[in-house]
């Protein structure tokens, strides 16, 4: 097939059995939640509201005591009894 057409043979075949969804890819990892119209628009109003550079907003947050930066505390995975506890406690309240 490559001498005739310069696509592999598994290429023609997917293209044949599904031609709709030929040429689209599937979106990889997860949706943003903000756009970046929304994004821009956070952005120009700390900007331009503030009168400030930007290594002072980035002194006075890591100085601010309720956004300090902590270590995720891992916890184990859920047995089976644990995951049935817990559907048993929300049934029943």
């Amino acid at each position: 097939m490559s001498p005739t057409w310069p696509m592999s043979r598994n290429v023609i075949s997917r293209f044949i059995h599904n031609p709709e969804s030929y040429g689209k890819s599937k979106s990889p990892g997860r949706l943003k939640k903000l756009t970046s119209k929304m994004e821009s628009h956070i952005i120009r109003d700390a900007s331009s509201e503030l009168g400030v550079k930007l290594r002072t907003v980035q002194q006075v947050i890591s100085n601010c005591s309720h956004l300090q930066w902590s270590k995720r505390h891992h916890a184990p995975v859920l047995s089976k009894a644990h995951k049935e506890n817990r559907i048993f406690f929300a049934i029943k309240y």
